[in-house]
């Protein structure tokens, strides 16, 4: 297997970024309505700080994982960057989640919130990770 390489201020930009587009994502902004119809998931019966918090650790976590992942494919490009997080994004997360409409009966509008925001993030974190490689 070849070595991982990171960038730790690429990481920390890219956790930033993912974690402000999700609380943009589901502000009352974009679809925080939506989702908690939805969901029947009550936000304000919810700890902010918890959320917050499992949040950040989950972001973290994802970040760090799509940084490896990107260090393995060697994109040259951001373009490239973009197209490992997409491909992790769509042909992964979005993939399996759709699993879950089906068998779960859940709603398709649900699914695009989700699974929409999950292939921005990674895209765009993917982008970010690219524009700056670490020095090897």
């Amino acid at each position: 297997m070849a070595p991982i390489h990171l960038n730790y201020l690429a990481v920390l930009i890219a956790f930033v970024a993912v974690f402000v587009m999700g609380g943009l994502w589901y502000s009352p902004i974009l679809f925080a309505k939506r989702w908690s119809e939805l969901t029947n998931v009550d936000m304000s019966t919810t700890s902010p700080a918890m959320a917050l918090g499992a949040q950040g650790i989950l972001t973290l976590i994802e970040v760090v994982s799509l940084a490896v992942v990107i260090s393995w494919a060697l994109p040259k490009t951001v373009i490239e960057g973009g197209c490992v997080g997409f491909l992790l994004g769509a042909g992964i997360l979005a993939a399996d989640a759709g699993k879950l409409v089906i068998f779960e009966r859940r709603p398709m509008s649900l699914f695009w919130i989700n699974q929409a925001y999950n292939i921005l993030a990674l895209t765009v974190g993917g982008m970010i990770l690219a524009a700056m490689p670490p020095a090897m």
